[in-house]
């Protein structure tokens, strides 16, 4: 992840997390709404991130959302808006950045992001109720924010879904 997001600069390249030393937690998450009979619908994706720098815990969560991302095959490029759960090739983008300072925890959410979440890769083995709980999520974001810009690159294991009833 490069560029600037809440008049922060970033600059998180981790090419390999398991020999980093300071990655804390890095892991996605599928949430899943309700849908027509009783079934479920694809309506969101976490990447979440926690690393300790000099002994500073800091946190950036991605948040991506859609009516059913499983109505689309992959790769798919959806152009990413305000609107949430959007139908059709549409996504939002919400960055939440968590850090501690010598004040206490600060904590930015920053949504109106516009560009392209290019979504290449959403893996894994469906219970008996067609949700996935593990698995890969893997794609690549193009965004802008008034005078600000993120690209981003992600690979993340699936570790937990979320019903939300």
């Amino acid at each position: 992840m490069m560029g600037t997001a809440g008049g922060r600069s970033y600059d998180v390249q981790l090419t390999r997390i398991a020999d980093g030393g300071v990655v804390a937690g890095f892991a996605g998450k599928r949430e899943y709404l309700p849908g027509e009979g009783g079934t479920w619908r694809y309506g969101d994706f976490e990447v979440g991130l926690e690393i300790v720098l000099d002994g500073v815990e800091k946190a950036i969560e991605l948040k991506f959302e859609n009516n059913d991302f499983t109505a689309h095959a992959l790769p798919a490029d959806f152009s990413l808006q305000g609107e949430e759960f959007p139908e059709g090739l549409l996504s939002n983008l919400e960055l939440q950045a968590e850090r501690e300072t010598a004040e206490g925890v600060v904590n930015d959410e920053i949504t109106g992001w516009t560009g392209t979440l290019s979504l290449a890769m959403d893996m894994g083995t469906a219970d008996g109720e067609c949700l996935v709980p593990d698995g890969m999520i893997g794609g690549y974001v193009v965004a802008q924010n008034g005078a600000e810009s993120l690209v981003i690159s992600f690979t993340v294991p699936v570790t937990e879904y979320e019903k939300d009833e």
